[in-house]
């Protein structure tokens, strides 16, 4: 398999970013809970360690008394996605922790992957079967695999 260090690239730093995103907002939940509503009849809940999404055609003051019902629920915090359908309105609960951690490590796995790829890169591994390619000629195959030489590895250009 070819190694894909753009893809690698990007899952590390949009992981990275995504991580500390989830992390902030589960942070900023425990801190400070707190809610909005949309125009579309709709409140938003950040309840501590989770966002719950609130919807339904009562008018909005009926939402806001609504509002001190999920409250209650707080203390059954969902440990993944739940939705309910009930007669006073429908709600989604998003964990933060959960997705937050997939994200986490996804990044590290990225990351650690990234690394171990520098290291042979360096170290004149081949990257698919670690055969030792010190000897071989600049932009030879390797004799193992017949895995291309890393571009990384590559000495630089002698002037003759």
């Amino acid at each position: 398999m070819k190694p894909r260090p753009r893809i690698r690239k990007s899952i590390k730093w949009c992981g990275l970013l995504l991580s500390a995103l989830l992390i902030a907002a589960w942070a900023s939940s425990i801190i400070s809970p707190r809610w909005w509503s949309s125009q579309t009849q709709t409140l938003y809940f950040l309840i501590p360690g989770t966002f719950w999404i609130y919807w339904s055609s009562d008018t909005l003051n009926e939402k806001v008394s609504a509002s001190h019902e999920l409250s209650e629920f707080r203390i059954q915090r969902a440990l993944w996605f739940s939705f309910y359908d009930g007669p006073r309105g429908s709600w989604l609960t998003i964990p933060i922790a959960g997705p937050a951690l997939l994200a986490l490590l996804i990044t590290a796995t990225a990351w650690r992957l990234d690394t171990l790829a520098r290291r042979h890169a360096n170290k004149h591994l081949c990257t698919k079967c670690n055969y030792s390619r010190t000897g071989l000629a600049v932009g030879a195959v390797c004799p193992e695999c017949g895995a291309a030489a890393p571009v990384g590895s590559l000495p630089p250009a002698k002037d003759i």
